[in-house]
């Protein structure tokens, strides 16, 4: 019912009067062309179809009908795009109240909480911008400092909190504009007890809302020599302020296909100084539901943090709530010591920040590089501890992205695809019911699943003990689980046919492993059931493949997938053994 209204009211309306309200348009054969404002157009590239009531940019390659057009192009929310929508057709909007979203009626205390928060803003950078005229104190040093120029300070609403002995006294002049103690305190504008100013001699970033409302501040230090107090100072939360339910510039950057994830929001505002208007700062790295499913709306995510541990720390965390929620980003590797800010305001800082743009990896790939990038291949703990710490991140991956990391362990450790895949498959399930005591449980899953096949073992040591079954015909068939376990074969032959020394691996594996686990009587006898015995560890290699195929697909919701699995098995199955 809702898209019908919805439809019902875009057809009311002619989206060349919305579109001509905003920008001058041209004649251009049967259509109309105007200027776009999203990514700066010199010459005209938005085309305007009136008889289909649409719009489009080839150089955003965006388009859509009226109410998208006050979306992307006016910055408008999909309230505000809705009531300038009814007021524009003529009609009545308590007619249309139901395409409202969340259109509740704010209670007394919410409104009373915006008020004093835009009116706060609105002295803050009153404020701002007269100490700048003065050119000669603390805040305008810093700004200066940091290229901050005129017109961000208005794009962003940037303000200055004087210092609380200050004859500008913004406490008073909010209180003279009927503003209660009580909201004064519960928007951080005053401490709790209600005695000081919250916020004293800091710029005042104003946190906005989707709906254009200012709903919190952070504040700041422009005294960085000052180690007793705190670098940023953030509003608490409210009625009106969630963390996990707001993004910093996200009021701007919604519009875009693509936006950029950046740690701070020093950031955001440098970036905007070269271009880039599709930069946000996350307000804390545990994010909404709501939140959630308005990132999923784009096309990309670039996540740009800092190239600390704290920055990769966050970046790993947001990857993982991203690859389990389906949400499409990518990781800018930012190779630099700088943060975007810092180098933002390098001499060639624009060319710096292309070429790190330009760097974005997958974030599996990125994922992979982080576990593996300092793991020896030939060093078996260092494996082990990496697989274990892969497995506890991966807990909440979906079957493909743990195939995939499957893989990579195979192919760069030579470790059997199965015999990973085997161990994912088990632990991850002890990992999840058995979370606090997982070191325990999972090392001893490991140390089960790494260890060879019975037929495997005993295969090795029968040829250790009987030269002989080295001329079986059989053994350049033998499916070796593991690349190493080849190599250990290998030695045992170079030992026997030209008394090469057993190298200090090989070695320790015979004597450590395979000469305790089995009696001379369970070893073959002769070459028949030598023959035999490969012959049951090929089956026994067969039906392991099979059976994770069989896990795959009785776990598969993807039909295309599990056609491709049923393939597979079939193809599996009529191989001769």
């Amino acid at each position: 019912m809702k898209n019908i209204k919805i439809n019902d009211l875009i057809a009311k309306v002619n989206i060349v009067d919305i579109i001509e309200n905003f920008s001058k348009l041209t004649k251009f054969g049967s259509s109309l062309k105007t200027l776009c404002n999203v990514h700066g157009d010199k010459t005209p590239s938005l085309s305007i179809n009136p008889k289909k009531q649409i719009y489009k940019c080839f150089v955003c390659d965006h388009g859509g009908n009226a109410l998208d057009y006050l979306m992307w192009a006016q910055n408008f929310s999909w309230n505000e795009a809705v009531e300038y929508l009814i007021k524009a057709s003529g009609e009545n909007v308590e007619n249309f109240q139901s395409l409202f979203q969340n259109k509740k009626p704010k209670s007394e205390n919410e409104i009373k909480l915006l008020k004093v928060l835009q009116e706060a803003s609105d002295i803050f950078n009153y404020y701002l911008n007269i100490y700048l005229d003065e050119r000669n104190n603390d805040i305008t040093n810093f700004v200066l400092k940091r290229n901050l120029s005129k017109e961000l300070i208005d794009k962003f609403k940037l303000g200055y909190a004087p210092s609380f002995n200050s004859e500008d006294n913004y406490i008073d002049i909010l209180e003279k504009k009927e503003n209660e103690k009580a909201a004064l305190i519960n928007a951080s504008i005053l401490n709790d007890a209600g005695t000081h100013p919250f916020y004293v001699n800091r710029l005042i970033f104003p946190i906005i809302d989707e709906d254009n409302n200012v709903v919190a501040f952070s504040g700041r230090k422009i005294d960085d020599q000052d180690d007793k107090l705190p670098k940023y100072l953030n509003s608490k939360e409210s009625l009106v302020f969630k963390k996990s339910s707001i993004i910093y510039n996200y009021n701007n950057a919604r519009k875009f296909d693509s936006i950029i994830i950046v740690e701070g929001f020093m950031d955001v505002i440098s970036l905007a100084k070269i271009g880039y208007d599709n930069a946000v700062a996350l307000m804390g790295l545990y994010i909404s539901k709501n939140l959630v499913d308005k990132l999923k709306n784009h096309k990309e995510i670039l996540l740009c943090l800092d190239n600390d541990q704290a920055g990769l720390n966050a970046t790993m965390k947001l990857i993982s709530m991203f690859l389990k929620n389906n949400i499409n980003a990518y990781v800018i590797v930012n190779e630099e010591t700088k943060d975007v800010d810092e180098i933002i305001n390098l001499p060639d800082g624009k060319e710096k920040i292309i070429n790190i743009f330009n760097n974005k990896w997958k974030m599996i790939d990125f994922v992979w590089h982080y576990f593996s990038k300092d793991v020896e291949k030939d060093n078996y703990q260092q494996i082990k501890d990496m697989i274990l710490k892969l497995v506890e991140y991966s807990k909440d991956f979906d079957q493909f992205l743990i195939l995939d990391l499957s893989n990579r362990l195979a192919k760069q450790f030579e470790i059997d695809k199965e015999i990973i895949s085997n161990y994912f498959k088990t632990n991850l399930n002890v990992v999840k019911s058995n979370h606090s005591n997982n070191n325990i449980i999972v090392q001893n899953g490991l140390e089960s699943s790494l260890n060879q096949p019975i037929n495997i073992n005993k295969i090795l040591i029968s040829i250790w003990q009987n030269p002989s079954f080295l001329n079986s015909q059989n053994i350049a068939s033998i499916n070796w689980p593991e690349a190493k376990y080849k190599k250990i074969y290998e030695d045992i032959k170079k030992y026997h046919e030209n008394q090469v020394p057993l190298p200090e691996y090989s070695k320790d594996f015979i004597e450590n492993k395979i000469n305790n686990l089995f009696s001379k009587e369970s070893l073959p006898k002769n070459m028949l059931s030598f023959d035999e015995l490969i012959t049951r560890s090929k089956k026994d290699f067969k039906k392991n493949k099979l059976d994770y195929i069989d896990h795959l697909i009785n776990n598969s919701d993807d039909e295309k997938h599990t056609s491709e699995l049923l393939k597979i098995k079939l193809e599996i199955k009529s191989r001769k053994e």
